[in-house]
């Protein structure tokens, strides 16, 4: 090739660079490039260059510009978008926008401009000297941002939703009605639980025809009234200072009578066993049982089926279904379970703990009145019939930082000494005073005395009703502001272990404010029978041999304490300290050799204690126990009468010389048409969490945790309707390598719950790991006799029974709780 044709290739070459250097990012000081341009919320950096002057001129080329898309949040975020173009010399910038391809007929220096959706927004970049021009092209494009609120509910009712606006005034009305819990006026701290679209999203709320958006509060509203208008604004933050708002519009309506009480199940009814130890005798075929002040032949309470009734139908073995009402009808939905944990409240009142005194401002007067230079509160009470008058001081300690009349901290209660501080940072702690109710013994004492109750009679309360008494006047007291307005009466927590787990569990299921504030946080430690021990499940001493079926009466066949001794025992991963490995799980008395492990039973092959070495082996009981062996509900009624009402006394054990505890030859109370899973039911869906010791068997913790899963189905049925699966996490249980007399990092695991769970997190998965294995031949019978489970879900046996027939490895427990169908390991 000669000079001439080089140097021609080497120019092209050479244009071909600048030419490509033009397109991308021109820096010549006679040309003007745009670097970043920014449009609203939308930011663009990589800007494609246009064509140049003498091509613009030329509309047929329009067409062949290159386009960049830009994204803005939406149609609001579209209007009066201010526009700031970064360029790389010394320029003007102008710019035009049409709603087509077409030429722009002029252009503007204005930085202010409203677009809509799929405009073609041009930008011209002059250079100072006039010399050149470049033009880029943008199409807006609206961003799809999902802000929509997808469910909310108040105290558990769905709301339906009208369409959001982008304000308070176009927001069209949706409507919720509220089952009232309560003859006040208001609802006091509400449940709401908002749901949106985008996971995003910061939600507040305000009440009010016409709120500003200073009214707004993440907090939510303290009281709600009927007619009330509760608002909804759910904002998503776009950009750094931009953001997107709808506003959403709830009229409240409250029930003054819910009649949802269930559908006829005519199946389950004709079973001879429902009929014969679930149905109630004289249930009304309408409405739910009810226990109203007063008597008469019309109150039903009155002509209740008395303990004798159940005596004399025999042993009841199967565990009492929460899911049927007393007269057979079938609960479907929340509304249903609301008024079956009415009729629940009802039979254990009637059964076994007696009726919980009226705090209605027309039987009892609440005053109260706060130390002004210290933290106690003075309650005043005086029984309006009778003139009768009592005093209950409330000493607390609050935590740095508390607000007066701010109702926001958390306040802990310990049944009978104030919880520690030390692992609760930003928590006020109290001590349950148990003298505000009456002594253990015979229920006398305040509650009696005030009422003028005959601690012989059948209905007068148990002591540990009377201690639910006295914290519904303490509720309520919170509730108005009492104890300086520290705290948010709906995040009052209650803590009891050993008798006091008794006694806290107790005090959670009944305790409710004149506002209808109840519980808020239950933790119940080593409570065992009369607690959260279900008398039924008492797997570890019922069989001996593994072929019982009832359980065995007169202690033939049952394993005794002697049985035990020698027997090795499996412990899984247990931990010993709060934040350890999250798989733990304990077998007792069973070996290879075990009868009654059902054929193909793939339990050794999921857990092998003798091939990887995960468990650890424990020889015999643990003799620093000392704790003879179970405590059934018949020897703890007979151990402190006080605990339970008179009427209680009455239920017979048909299983007496069972023998248990070796402190006592008694057995089981399989007469009583209830268990403790009753108790605890009533507690749901709020927060709960059961603690004990895998060694202390005087508690059975292994029944505790049959506890936890029973009412599980309760928090699974709250998250399905609700369509919020944090709800199961309100439901937990934890059991410690401890024995009865210690409490090792029970605080520390309390605070770590309540902190995730208001943060909106999921706490430690080690509080809803199964505790116990599901598949322990030992539990086969208990597993049996579990016919019921929650709305349109399997039976918990049918569950468990396709677990063990399984011809492969499965699991049928989860931290979704039990499942419906097993999952193969």
């Amino acid at each position: 090739m000669g000079r001439i044709g080089k140097l021609t290739l080497l120019a092209v070459a050479f244009m071909f660079i600048l030419a490509c250097n033009a397109e991308t990012s021109n820096t010549d000081s006679s040309t003007a490039d745009l670097l970043e341009i920014s449009i609203g919320s939308g930011k663009i950096t990589n800007i494609r260059l246009g064509y140049s002057a003498t091509e613009w001129k030329d509309a047929s080329n329009l067409r062949a510009m290159r386009t960049m898309d830009l994204e803005l949040a939406d149609a609001a975020a579209m209007a009066d978008a201010s526009i700031v173009a970064k360029i790389s010399d010394k320029a003007t910038a102008q710019f035009a926008c049409i709603s087509d391809d077409s030429k722009p007929a002029s252009f503007s220096a204005e930085t202010t401009w409203s677009f809509a959706p799929n405009d073609f927004f041009y930008i011209r970049i002059t250079s100072q000297n006039k010399n050149n021009s470049n033009y880029y092209r943008v199409r807006v494009v609206q961003k799809d941002v999902d802000v929509r609120l997808d469910t909310i509910n108040i105290n558990y009712c769905l709301a339906t939703l009208g369409s959001p606006g982008r304000t308070t005034s176009a927001a069209a009305a949706g409507s919720v009605t509220v089952n009232k819990t309560s003859d006040t006026d208001a609802i006091i701290a509400p449940a709401i639980t908002a749901i949106v679209k985008n996971a995003g999203a910061e939600t507040a709320f305000a009440v009010g025809a016409s709120p500003a958006d200073g009214d707004f509060s993440a907090e939510k509203p303290a009281a709600l009234s009927e007619n009330d208008v509760l608002w909804v604004r759910v904002t998503v933050h776009t950009g750094e200072d931009t953001s997107v708002i709808f506003y959403y519009k709830i009229n409240i309506k409250f029930a003054s009578n819910n009649t949802s009480f269930g559908e006829s199940d005519p199946e389950w009814g004709s079973d001879d066993y429902n009929m014969k130890y679930r149905m109630f005798p004289n249930a009304p075929s309408e409405g739910i049982l009810t226990y109203p002040w007063g008597s008469g032949t019309d109150n039903y309470f009155d002509r209740n089926a008395q303990p004798s009734v159940w005596n004399t139908r025999g042993h009841n073995h199967k565990y009492p279904d929460l899911f049927h009402f007393a007269n057979g009808k079938a609960v479907k939905t929340i509304a249903d379970w609301e008024n079956r944990r009415k009729e629940i409240s009802a039979i254990l009142q009637y059964y076994m703990h007696g009726r919980m005194p009226s705090i209605d401002p027309s039987v009892l007067e609440i005053t109260w009145a706060d130390n002004p230079t210290g933290n106690t509160c003075v309650i005043s009470l005086k029984h309006i019939q009778s003139g009768r008058t009592a005093t209950m001081n409330v000493t607390h300690t609050p935590p740095s930082g508390a607000v007066q009349d701010a109702q926001a901290r958390i306040l802990a209660f310990g049944v009978g000494a104030a919880p520690s501080t030390a692992n609760r940072p930003g928590w006020g702690v109290a001590s349950f005073n148990t003298a505000w109710g009456g002594t253990e013994a015979d229920r006398s004492g305040l509650c009696a005395t005030l009422y003028g109750f005959n601690v012989t009679d059948k209905d007068t309360p148990s002591v540990n009703m009377e201690y639910a008494w006295a914290m519904s006047v303490v509720l309520t007291v919170i509730e108005e502001g009492g104890l300086k307005g520290y705290y948010n009466p709906a995040k009052v927590s209650i803590y009891g272990f050993s008798r006091s787990g008794k006694a806290a569990l107790c005090i959670s299921a009944f305790a409710q404010a004149r506002g209808g504030t109840q519980i808020g946080m239950t933790f119940v430690g080593s409570s065992g029978s009369g607690g959260a021990a279900i008398d039924r499940w008492i797997a570890p001493f019922a069989y001996k041999d593994f072929a019982e079926d009832p359980l065995p009466v007169d202690g033939v066949g049952a394993t005794r304490r002697a049985d035990l001794k020698g027997t090795t025992w499996f412990y899984h991963k247990i931990e010993d300290e709060h934040n350890s490995p999250t798989s733990i799980m304990a077998m007792r008395g069973w070996e290879t050799t075990t009868p009654g492990i059902p054929a193909g039973s793939h339990i050794y092959g999921e857990y092998n204690p003798d091939g990887d070495g995960s468990f650890t082996r424990r020889m015999g009981l643990v003799s620093s126990e000392g704790w003879y062996q179970i405590q059934p509900l018949a020897q703890a009624r007979s151990e402190t009468r006080g605990w339970f009402s008179a009427r209680f006394q009455d239920l017979q054990d048909l299983h007496n010389g069972l023998a248990l505890d070796s402190s006592n030859p008694s057995g089981v109370l399989c007469t009583m048409p209830f268990d403790a899973h009753f108790i605890a039911a009533l507690v749901a869906p709020r927060i709960i969490m059961y603690e004990d010791g895998y060694d202390c068997l005087r508690t059975n913790p292994e029944s505790q945790w049959a506890n936890w899963l029973m009412c599980d189905e309760i928090y699974q049925m709250y998250a399905e309707e609700l369509k919020d699966p944090s709800i199961i996490w309100r439901n937990l249980c934890k059991f410690y390598n401890i024995d009865h007399v210690h409490r090792v990092y029970q605080d520390q695991d309390e605070y770590d719950v309540v902190t995730a769970i208001f943060a909106g997190q999921q706490p430690n998965a080690k509080f809803r790991t199964s505790q116990f294995p599901i598949d322990d031949p030992r539990y086969r019978w208990d597993f049996n006799r579990v016919d019921w489970g929650r709305p349109g879900h399997p039976s918990i046996a049918e569950r468990v029974r396709l677990m063990r027939e399984s011809p492969y490895p499965v699991k049928t427990l989860s931290l979704r709780g039990l499942l419906d169908t097993p999952e193969r390991l």
